[in-house]
C-alpha cells in the first residue's frame, strides 16, 4: 500500500475519532469508512466502524465489521468484544456468549466483557423459557439447577411482596418529635423532620374536589425506625452487581406509575415517596422493582428541600441506585410550585394529581410527568402528561451522573412527549448499548462539586462537566 493511502487513512481515521468523541456516530462511522478503503488491512479501522455502528444501532452492519477485523487480526481484543456486543445488540444473545468468552480468552481481565457475559446469558436464558426452547450448552451452563421447593419458595417470596407493595411503601424515614430534625450519624443522616399538618400545601387538597378522599392522609401508618432502614439499604446491596441500563430504568418506570394508577394503592402515595432502583441483582428480587423510602416533609419549604438532598444522596449511594423515581401529590408540595410559574401557563388548572420526576445516572433518561387525576374517589381517572422539564423538575438530581459529553443534536422534547405522553401501558424498551470507551465515571462526588455545574442541557437537567 503506498504512502499517501496510508497517510489518507490516518487523516479519516482522526476525523472519525473527533465524531465518536462527540457521539456523532454517523459522521464517525462514514470517516472510519473511507479509512477502511484507503487501508484494508488495518483491523484497528473495521473496529472502529463497528462501534460507531454500534452507537447509531445498526447491529448487523456492526457485526460484520468486527468479524473483517477479526480476518485481519484474530488476537485483538476489541474485534471480539465489539463483535459480541453487536450480537448482544441484535439480541443474538447465543452466538454473543461465545463472543464474549473469546474475548475472555484474549484477555481475561476484561471487566466490561464479564459483566456483559453475564447479561447476555440472563437474557438468552429468559428468551429461550419464553420460547420454550432448550438453550445450546454455552449458554445453559449460566443456568441455575433449582429444586422444585427452591422454585416454590421464590414465587412465594414474590407473591408476598406484590402483596406487601398494595398495603404501603415498606421503607420510610424515621420520625421524630415536633420541634426538631434529627441527623445522627448512625442512620446516615436519612431520620426527618415531623409528619406536619398539611398547611398551606392541605389547602390544595380542595382542588381535587370529587377525588380528594384518594389524598386524604388519614389512616396512614408510622414510619419506620432507622435500624430499618439501614437494613434495607444493606439488603438492597447484596446481590449481583449489573450495568446501567436505560431499557430497566424505563421498565421500573412504566411498572411503577402503573402501580401509581390503581385506586386501591392510593394510601401508598398520599405523602412524597421516593422509589429507588437498586444496581444489583439477587435471588427472589425481580430486575426492576424499586423500594420505596418516604419523604414526608420535603416539599414543605425551601429549607426541608435543600436539607433532603443529601439524606437521599447518602441512601442512592449505600444502595448503588441506578435510578430514583420521585412521586409527590401535588397537595403536599407548598415548594417549589412549579405549576405557578409567572413564564410559562400550566395546562392542567386546579386538577389534583401527582408529579413524578424520574432521575437516572443517565441524564438524557430523566423526564417529569404529571398524573392528573379526574373522575370521582370511587371510579378516579389517570392521564399521565410528560412535562418540560426545562419549567417543571421540582427536585434536584441526586444520583452521581454517569460523565455526559455533548450530543451531536439536542433532545427533542416535543418528540419524546408525543411518545411517551399519555399512554400508560407498560411498553418494552430495548437496551440501547454502550461502547465501554464512551463514558467514564465521576470521581469525587459531593453534589455541585467543582468543574460541574447544574443546568438545563442537551441531555435533561443535571450535572455537566464544565466545558
Amino acid at each position: 500500500m503506498s504512502d499517501k493511502n496510508k497517510e489518507a487513512a490516518a487523516k479519516f481515521k482522526g476525523e472519525g475519532n473527533t465524531f465518536f468523541k462527540a457521539k456523532n456516530h454517523l459522521k464517525a462511522a462514514g470517516m472510519y469508512t473511507k479509512a477502511a478503503k484507503a487501508d484494508p488491512n488495518d483491523p484497528v479501522l473495521r473496529s472502529n466502524l463497528a462501534a460507531a455502528l454500534i452507537g447509531l444501532s445498526k447491529f448487523d452492519k456492526a457485526v460484520l465489521a468486527a468479524q473483517e477485523c477479526i480476518k485481519l487480526d484474530p488476537t485483538f481484543e476489541k474485534g471480539h468484544y465489539r463483535l459480541a456486543c453487536a450480537l448482544q445488540g441484535a439480541e443474538r444473545f447465543d452466538e454473543s456468549i461465545l463472543a464474549f468468552e473469546k474475548t475472555l480468552e484474549v484477555n481475561p481481565d476484561n471487566k466490561d466483557a464479564k459483566k456483559r457475559l453475564i447479561v447476555a446469558a440472563r437474557e438468552s436464558l429468559k428468551l429461550h423459557m419464553a420460547e420454550g426452547t432448550e438453550p445450546p450448552e454455552a449458554t445453559a451452563k449460566f443456568r441455575k439447577v433449582r429444586s422444585a421447593a427452591d422454585i416454590a419458595a421464590s414465587d412465594a417470596r414474590k407473591a408476598a411482596r406484590m402483596a406487601e407493595k398494595s398495603d404501603s411503601a415498606k421503607f420510610k424515614f424515621a420520625e421524630v418529635k415536633e420541634g426538631g430534625h434529627r441527623a445522627d450519624a448512625e442512620d446516615g443522616g436519612l431520620s426527618q423532620m415531623k409528619i406536619p399538618d398539611l398547611g398551606p400545601a392541605g389547602k390544595a387538597q380542595k382542588a381535587a374536589g370529587a377525588t380528594a378522599e384518594l389524598f386524604s392522609t388519614e389512616g396512614v401508618g408510622d414510619v419506620s425506625a432507622p435500624e430499618d432502614i439501614e437494613a434495607a439499604m444493606l439488603r438492597m446491596k447484596e446481590g449481583q452487581g449489573l450495568e446501567y441500563a436505560s431499557y430497566r430504568v424505563t421498565r421500573c418506570k412504566m411498572l411503577e406509575i402503573g402501580e401509581l394508577c390503581k385506586p386501591e394503592n392510593a394510601k401508598s402515595y398520599v405523602y412524597p415517596i421516593a422509589i429507588f432502583l437498586p444496581g444489583t441483582q439477587k435471588e427472589g428480587w425481580g430486575d426492576d422493582e424499586g423500594q420505596g423510602v418516604a419523604c414526608r416533609s420535603c416539599f414543605d419549604s425551601a429549607d426541608t428541600n435543600k436539607n433532603v438532598l443529601p439524606c437521599l444522596r447518602s441512601h442512592a449511594e449505600k444502595t448503588t441506585a441506578h435510578a430514583i423515581l420521585m412521586v409527590a401529590p401535588k397537595a403536599q408540595i407548598s415548594f417549589p410550585q412549579v405549576w405557578r410559574r409567572k413564564d410559562k401557563k400550566w395546562p392542567y388548572g386546579e386538577t389534583g394529581g401527582y408529579f413524578v420526576q424520574l432521575d437516572a445516572r443517565k441524564g438524557k433518561d430523566r423526564r417529569v410527568w404529571f398524573v392528573e387525576v379526574a373522575g370521582t374517589a370511587e371510579k378516579p381517572e389517570y392521564k399521565r402528561h410528560m412535562l418540560d422539564d426545562e419549567y417543571y423538575t421540582f427536585l434536584q438530581p441526586v444520583l452521581r451522573p454517569i460523565l455526559m459529553d455533548m450530543p451531536s443534536a439536542p433532545r427533542d422534547f416535543a418528540a419524546d412527549r408525543a411518545q411517551q405522553g399519555s399512554n400508560l401501558p407498560v411498553a418494552s424498551v430495548p437496551e440501547e448499548p454502550v461502547v465501554a470507551e464512551e463514558f467514564s465515571e465521576a470521581e469525587g462526588w459531593q453534589g455541585a462539586r467543582e468543574g460541574w455545574h447544574f443546568k438545563v442541557g442537551p441531555n435533561g437537567c443535571g450535572y455537566y462537566k464544565e466545558q
